[in-house]
């Protein structure tokens, strides 16, 4: 769904594959992130807020990669392979 209305891609085995990728790869990094800020920030803010700011700053970051990879490696329109 995502390709047809945001890019207006056609579906094709290996833009699945590159998408699952992302996917996972985006993952990795949206827990990576996220144990990290939590760890530097729990001592000073405590554990509630520590939570959501690490969350949100993962998720972010998180979210743009995910947009950009899809955007400009997968879906990519003109002279592309897929």
């Amino acid at each position: 769904m995502n390709r047809r209305w945001t890019f207006g891609a056609k579906s094709s085995k290996r833009r699945f594959s590159a998408t699952m990728l992302t996917y996972v790869i985006t993952y990795v990094a949206n827990v990576w992130i996220y144990r990290r800020i939590f760890a530097l920030l729990i001592d000073d803010m405590g554990k509630n807020l520590a939570l959501l700011l690490a969350f949100m700053v993962a998720q972010a970051v998180a979210t743009v990669v995910n947009f950009g990879v899809q955007r400009l490696v997968i879906f990519r329109r003109a002279g592309g392979r897929f």
